[in-house]
């Protein structure tokens, strides 16, 4: 696989994940980056995998987000002969300043001191 990379940006739009078959999913989603010049601004498309594709739940249009992708492509050659390439990018990691990832949002699991029925 390819040398991860790491940028941040905003999140531009999200897609719902898409069950390719049984065992594949995949969901997309764009980062807004802006450059020094508005005519510079880039409007990256990640895909998410397979259990990664909730990593995206919650997380607001607008939100800025670092991301830490592998780079992809590939070549193809039309009828014509003529060569076309294609670039993609699998998102790994999603992290937010701006999103309070709390114990709330995980199921509880309670300590020794709360239960003495272990099943054990």
């Amino acid at each position: 696989m390819s040398e991860k990379f790491k940028i941040t940006g905003l999140l531009h739009a999200k897609e719902n994940t898409i069950k390719h078959s049984e065992k594949f999913q995949t969901r997309d989603f764009v980062l807004y980056v802006k450059g020094n010049d508005p005519k510079w601004d880039k409007y990256l498309p990640f895909t998410l995998k397979q259990l990664k594709c909730n990593l995206i739940d919650g997380i607001q249009k607008g939100t800025e987000l670092t991301v830490e992708a592998y780079p992809g492509g590939r070549r193809w050659e039309n009828p014509e002969g003529v060569m076309k390439y294609f670039a993609d990018f699998t998102a790994d990691m999603i992290q937010s300043t701006e999103i309070d990832i709390n114990q709330s949002q995980f199921p509880s699991v309670p300590s020794a001191s709360q239960s003495t029925d272990l099943p054990f």
